[in-house]
């Protein structure tokens, strides 16, 4: 869910929160009631919808991962900080990402914690079998279909290829001729 529907949400806690608490203070012999009910009203609310964004953006993570023809991880290191980029093409030339900020030693966070997700499109290269991400730096994908093998190259570095469905790829190129 995007961050302005989280706070969409949160406005929408406290509204609900506020009416339960005026209807509690003007119901009820104990006025004081209604003060209490609204703090313990909304921090149920801000609980279980935590709960339910987290189950939905599961649910969305594994279906961007189910429907692509390819992933693709990057990972870069440095003495303190691990950062992982995964990419999931589809065949509908839209990308899903998901990428993870963290520290290497858990007891050390010099670079902070993020994890963070989106989607973008790509794009076929003419004249031969590869895709081409709407990234900066560019993320390059080649295929090699008689051999089955997958080159990502990002930033003129290769990184490591985490699914291959040839089914889909061979689909793909045959439908975007």
């Amino acid at each position: 869910m995007e961050s302005a529907n989280e706070y969409m949400w949160i406005l929408v806690a406290m509204v609900v929160s506020f009416i339960i608490s005026l209807f509690v203070f003007f119901n009820s012999k104990r006025k004081w009631l209604g003060c209490i009910s609204q703090f313990f009203t909304f921090i149920v609310l801000m609980i279980l919808s935590g709960i339910l964004f987290a189950m939905c953006r599961g649910c969305e993570d594994s279906s961007n991962e189910s429907e692509a023809m390819v992933g693709v991880l990057l990972i870069e290191e440095d003495r303190d900080c691990r950062f992982e980029t995964e990419w999931w093409m589809k065949t509908d030339n839209t990308y899903y990402y998901e990428f993870d900020k963290g520290s290497n030693h858990h007891h050390v966070e010099p670079c902070g914690n993020d994890i963070y997700s989106g989607k973008g499109t790509f794009t076929r290269i003419d004249s031969i079998y590869a895709i081409k991400a709407n990234t900066n730096p560019k993320l390059v994908i080649y295929f090699d279909l008689d051999s089955q093998i997958v080159t990502p190259v990002y930033n003129n570095d290769t990184i490591e290829v985490i699914h291959t469905d040839w089914e889909r790829i061979k689909e793909y190129f045959k439908q975007s001729k």
